[in-house]
């Protein structure tokens, strides 16, 4: 995600996630971002450790 995508809603959301390293943006996770085309029953999750 870019700034671009910052406070911006879309209609497949699943989530909301912000970035650690400084206080303020808010981004939505669309559905979209957790699955791609190429490996068939594949859905991506999981979490940022600093």
């Amino acid at each position: 995600m870019n700034d671009k995508e910052m406070h911006k809603r879309f209609d497949d959301s699943v989530g909301m996630f912000s970035d650690w390293r400084k206080k303020g943006p808010v981004y939505e996770l669309p559905f979209g971002t957790l699955y791609g085309n190429d490996v068939k029953n594949l859905i991506c999750a999981g979490r940022c450790n600093p």
